[in-house]
């Protein structure tokens, strides 16, 4: 795992030494273990490592036998044994055991459709020193950052968008809209950032560009499809969940270093922590986080030591005290090069940093929630729909009668976005053409991609931006600020496929409870465990610490929320939505509530502000 960054030009353009001191400095928290630096010719290429796989000649940046192409590599190439061999047969030769190297002869062999081959999360960059090309690509999920940026007719990329920062005579411009548009999303557009003259390589893309241009020319190479669902039975749907969540679990084993898992005891990290053990023989040490006393038990905790006595696990609980919130969200927060809505980032950075001298690398559950439909309210979704659904034969005529709801003379997929929209102008007040152009984008590809009912567009929409902060950034930078690998094996591509391809009804079970959500995996969970852990309620990692109920009564959190806000309105962001919604929420919360339907708008609010105060231009 590491931090990556360069400067390619062919126009005599060059950085000084401060420059390229501070690009390296920028990224350097992304792995410590090593550093490198190339440069030749116009190219400058830097490199940050934590040591995971080859520990002691998989350094970067690594150029090949040839000496005509060299790679600076952020992330982990999973499958990478089988496609060595593979690429042996093909005539490659190997000089290291390293991932990187194999990402680095499959481009020799195969060009671009290199990353077909490809199963893992990753960023990458391969210089043809003779053709004086660049080409650069990102993983199929978005699970590793590539931002780029073009300075005095130079490519500049780099893993963080700090490192651009650095480099001198370059002028940091906020994208005001598309911060407004992340105060409502939660998120950013996958091809935007924080600021105007700074890109993101979107997810499943690759490009390549030369001398005659700087800008890439992108091209996607992937997409998840909902187009043809299975027809196969139940028990051998199940079958084939086992095989390919075990498939990519084993995979995703392949360390040099100690691995651990973030454990709840639910579904989602229980299956893996089962798998390992009683299908791949692999003993793997668990762990998890929240406010767990004699006077305030966690049900977490509880529901982890149950669940890891039944599958003889060795597992750990860490206590977290509710009071050090504020200030470990500050430290954790520091490290993030855009905002970014996740308040549990302050006990996930802790969470990481206790296992750091355990492990380096940590498997996690994350994603299974949005592939498999297991949060409360998703029975609800799945309703909506089938009523959606059983009236679509009556569209033709819903356009001859006044007072016919909009939504239901329009596809879902339509209908969705632009409920979506007045929702957004509900909230905000006004109309945002950029905000608007991103969900006819996203409604177009889900159209495109087959999401037309309403739990695959659910899932479509999460995995493309609702579930990016919490599923993707926290991990990759909470993670690697505290020196830990975090492995997602429910984000494998081949997963997300049979998840896309999986029916509705083996997902939703019941359309009027949520206990039997996310219904396959929990059934494929009681093999392992009792009835009554595979389908407890869903809580999730953290619920004790309840920092919604903090929000409304912790003093220092008013006062972090107060000067937040008001930050926004010196960048023309209107503050009074979440002000309004922060009163609500306090509202909801004294009178008993746990949660409240305002608490994302408030978070979305005051961690946009805190950072924005932190990160003045």
């Amino acid at each position: 795992m590491c931090g990556i960054a360069g400067v390619i030009s062919w126009n005599g353009f060059k950085l000084d030494g401060d420059s390229v001191s501070g690009m390296l400095n920028a990224i350097r928290y992304r792995g410590k273990d090593d550093v490198g630096q190339w440069e030749e010719e116009g190219a400058l290429l830097l490199h940050s490592r934590l040591t995971i796989i080859d520990k002691f000649s998989g350094s970067q940046p690594m150029i090949d036998s040839s000496d005509g192409y060299i790679i600076v590599f952020n992330g982990e190439i999973y499958n990478y044994l089988e496609l060595r061999e593979e690429y042996k047969k093909l005539g490659a030769v190997f000089n290291t055991s390293s991932d990187t190297e194999v990402i680095l002869e499959g481009f020799k062999l195969k060009g671009e459709s290199v990353c077909q081959d490809l199963n893992g999360m990753f960023a990458f960059a391969i210089l043809d020193k003779n053709k004086r090309k660049l080409f650069i690509a990102r993983d199929r999920i978005g699970k590793k950052p590539f931002f780029w940026t073009i300075h005095k007719g130079a490519f500049c990329f780099a893993s963080s968008i700090n490192a651009f920062k650095n480099i001198k005579g370059w002028k940091a411009d906020y994208a005001i809209e598309a911060l407004g548009a992340y105060g409502v999303f939660g998120s950013f557009p996958e091809h935007t950032s924080a600021y105007k003259n700074v890109n993101s390589l979107p997810p499943a893309c690759h490009a390549s560009l030369d001398f005659r241009s700087p800008k890439p020319q992108i091209k996607k190479y992937w997409n998840m499809s909902f187009h043809e669902k299975s027809t196969s039975k139940f028990n051998d749907l199940l079958s084939e969940y086992e095989d390919v969540l075990s498939d990519s679990i084993k995979i995703r084993l392949r360390s040099d270093v100690p691995i651990g898992l973030t454990f709840s005891g639910g579904v989602d990290s229980g299956t893996i922590a089962a798998i390992c053990v009683n299908k791949l023989k692999f003993d793997i040490n668990c762990y998890s986080i929240d406010a767990h006393s004699k006077s305030n038990p966690s049900d977490d905790v509880l529901t982890a030591e149950r669940a890891a006595k039944h599958l003889g696990l060795s597992w750990k609980h860490i206590h977290y005290e509710k009071s050090r919130l504020l200030d470990d969200l500050d430290n954790a927060y520091k490290y993030y090069d855009q905002p970014c809505s996740q308040i549990p980032m302050a006990f996930t950075h802790k969470l990481y940093e206790s296992i750091k001298p355990h492990a380096t690398v940590v498997l996690t559950g994350n994603g299974a929630d949005e592939l498999f439909t297991g949060y409360i309210g998703d029975e609800k979704t799945r309703l909506k729909g089938l009523v959606l659904s059983s009236l679509s034969w009556l569209r033709p005529f819903f356009n001859n009668f006044k007072g016919v709801s909009d939504y239901l003379k329009k596809p879902l997929p339509i209908a969705f976005g632009e409920h979506l929209k007045y929702k957004i102008y509900d909230v905000t007040g006004n109309r945002n053409e950029f905000t608007e152009a991103v969900i006819d984008d996203l409604i177009s590809e889900a159209i495109e991609v087959g999401a037309v009912s309403a739990l695959d567009l659910k899932m479509f929409m999460s995995i493309k931006y609702r579930a990016s902060e919490s599923n993707y950034r926290v991990s990759d930078i909470s993670g690697l600020a505290s020196q830990v690998e975090v492995r997602t094996p429910y984000l494998d591509y081949n997963v997300v496929d049979f998840a896309a391809r999986l029916p509705d009804k083996y997902k939703v079970k019941s359309l009027f409870s949520s206990s039997k959500n996310k219904f396959l995996p929990k059934y494929y969970y009681m093999c392992h465990v009792p009835k009554n852990i595979a389908f407890s309620k869903k809580k999730g990692m953290g619920w004790n610490i309840h920092f919604n109920n903090e929000m409304a009564n912790h003093n220092g959190f008013e006062y972090k929320i107060t000067n937040a806000l008001k930050v926004l309105n010196d960048y023309s962001i209107s503050s009074s939505i979440y002000e309004k919604a922060w009163l609500r929420h306090k509202s909801a919360i004294q009178k008993g509530k746990i949660n409240s339907n305002d608490a994302h708008l408030v978070i979305n609010g005051m961690m946009l502000g805190l950072w924005l105060e932190g990160n003045q231009v």
